[in-house]
């Protein structure tokens, strides 16, 4: 038996992640600290990470076979048949590593079996991979939501759970709709910068073609993770005047279409009235008078009508 609570690693250092996460609730200090046979662990099919580099976990392998485990596995006990009965709660990334080595069969393992509530196992899950920088934007966003359904939309608690401000969670949180291609680009790793992240998917709804070369020219390092989130910002307001100016044109062209149209309605009803016969006759003896008159073209083309009209 051992009073010491695991180590949960270091504290993110990235500015785009919560620095921690309170944990109080997951339990007291009561652990049991047992070595068992690595084939007897399982990976919880609900780890919020979901990605493992295949390099990182041979370089991991590397130093626990020379320096061995610094670190025992957080499991809860759950038998499912077989030699599986350990449940993985933190440290799926070094039981992977374990299992590809042919050199270690054995495995430290702290069972904290007073961890059974699934929300208490995210966030523990939550914390290890945070903290230790391994999960992708997308994957923490993922995990963000479940917190968020397990205590029923209640974003106040979820938040108090996490340990991190309304904001951070609104940007995190909003990346599970944003589009594909800024979700590639989270899940390759390139950034980590939520809300550089989060720009680009507003200029991805403002124009995808715009975004698509902004990610291209991310990749490639034409735009620098340093200045990310500034560029990717001002392509954002860009996009935005723009939009702007093409709706101000379009409203004025409207106006003019509309202003035109309403003229000519006039016109087409000072023409169209509804003369009386006498007045008819009247106008017509006049136009008859002045008919000869080369200059009165106009007067000339009247009495015609007017004449065609009669009939």
């Amino acid at each position: 038996m051992s009073g010491t609570k695991p180590n949960w690693g270091a504290k993110s250092k990235a500015n785009s992640l919560p620095k921690r996460i309170d944990m109080s609730d997951l339990g007291d200090d009561n652990v049991i600290l047992k070595e068992v046979n690595k084939q007897s662990l399982y990976p919880d099919p609900n780890q919020p990470r979901q990605e493992f580099n295949e390099e990182s976990l041979t370089e991991l392998k590397t130093s626990i076979e020379k320096n061995g485990l610094l670190q025992p596995i957080l499991v809860t006990e759950e038998p499912q048949g077989d030699d599986k009965k350990y449940r993985i709660i933190a440290g799926e990334r070094r039981w992977r590593a374990i299992m590809a080595s042919d050199s270690i069969q054995r495995i430290q393992v702290v069972i904290r079996n007073d961890i059974s509530d699934e929300l208490k196992i995210l966030l523990a899950q939550i914390a290890e991979n945070i903290h230790r920088e391994n999960m992708t934007v997308i994957e923490t966003a993922t995990s963000y939501k479940r917190v968020l359904e397990a205590v029923n939309g209640d974003v106040d608690r979820a938040i108090q759970l996490l340990h991190i401000s309304r904001t951070r969670f609104s940007t995190t949180i909003g990346l599970n709709n944003a589009d594909e291609q800024v979700k590639e680009l989270a899940q390759e790793g390139i950034t980590k910068d939520v809300d550089a992240l989060a720009s680009l998917n507003v200029l991805a709804n403002l124009n995808s073609e715009k975004a698509t070369e902004a990610i291209e020219q991310i990749r490639t390092g034409e735009i620098s993770k340093k200045g990310l989130r500034k560029t990717v910002s001002e392509l954002v307001k860009e996009e935005k005047q723009a939009k702007k100016q093409n709706n101000n044109t379009q409203t004025n062209d409207s106006t003019s279409d509309k202003t035109a149209k309403n003229n000519r309605a006039k016109k087409e009803r000072i023409y169209s009235v509804d003369f009386s016969q006498s007045l008819m006759e009247d106008l017509v003896a006049f136009l008859i008078e002045r008919q000869n008159d080369d200059e009165n073209l106009f007067i000339k083309d009247v009495l015609l009508a007017l004449k065609n009209a009669k009939k």
